[in-house]
């Protein structure tokens, strides 16, 4: 993980939170259970041929629910840009699981919970 991540998120925390004054807000306004146990602020190639089907499979293998959808021009691809997207997760997961599974799609990752 780096820190432009975690700067990005800061930057556009409206955006991403969608209004919301929490991560926790957030997911109960997806309906997610308030004990849920993990979230991520991930930096995504929208631009790879896998994007849509890795963030698919990942809701559907991993119960992600996906939410805050940002543009944004953190340096990642500088021709094609890149998009933000918080994962929040009913079930425990690890950034390195994330990584694995989705492979190119992601450029960073940023673990909120």
């Amino acid at each position: 993980m780096s820190d432009i991540v975690k700067s990005v998120f800061e930057n556009q925390k409206s955006d991403f939170l969608e209004l919301c004054e929490s991560i926790e807000e957030l997911a109960e306004n997806y309906g997610l259970d308030p004990d849920f146990q993990s979230a991520y602020v991930m930096i995504l190639n929208p631009d790879h041929d896998k994007y849509d089907f890795k963030l698919t499979q990942m809701e559907v293998d991993h119960d992600m629910i996906s939410a805050g959808y940002c543009d944004t021009q953190c340096g990642f691809d500088k021709d094609n840009g890149e998009v933000g997207r918080i994962g929040m997760f009913q079930e425990s997961i690890s950034s390195n699981e994330i990584r694995e599974f989705l492979g190119d799609v992601l450029y960073d990752i940023y673990k909120l919970k």
